[in-house]
C-alpha cells in the first residue's frame, strides 16, 4: 500500500508519504537510506539551502517520509 499527502499552507509545502515494506528489508536499511535518498538529500540542499526539512525512517513494515519546504512569499521556490 501507499499513502501520499501533499499540502500547501501559507509559504510552506508539505509532502508526506507512507508505504508498506517487507519487515526483513526495513531492518536491513541503514540510517542514511539508500543511494536514492542520499541523492535526494543533496539535491534538496542545492535547491533549498536552509529552507527544507527531510525526515524519514522505517518501523516494522512501514516506511515514512516527510518533506517540508519553505517557499518565498510569492509562492515560487
Amino acid at each position: 500500500w501507499l499513502k501520499v499527502n501533499v499540502s500547501f499552507d501559507h509559504n510552506q509545502l508539505n509532502f508526506d508519504c507512507r508505504n508498506s515494506v517487507d519487515a526483513r528489508i526495513s531492518q536491513q536499511t541503514n540510517e542514511d537510506g539508500g543511494v536514492g535518498l542520499a541523492n535526494l538529500k543533496r539535491r534538496l540542499e542545492l535547491a533549498y539551502p536552509d529552507t527544507h526539512r527531510l525526515d524519514f525512517g522505517a518501523k516494522d513494515s512501514e516506511f515514512h517520509c516527510h518533506l517540508q519546504i519553505e517557499l518565498e512569499s510569492d509562492g515560487k521556490p
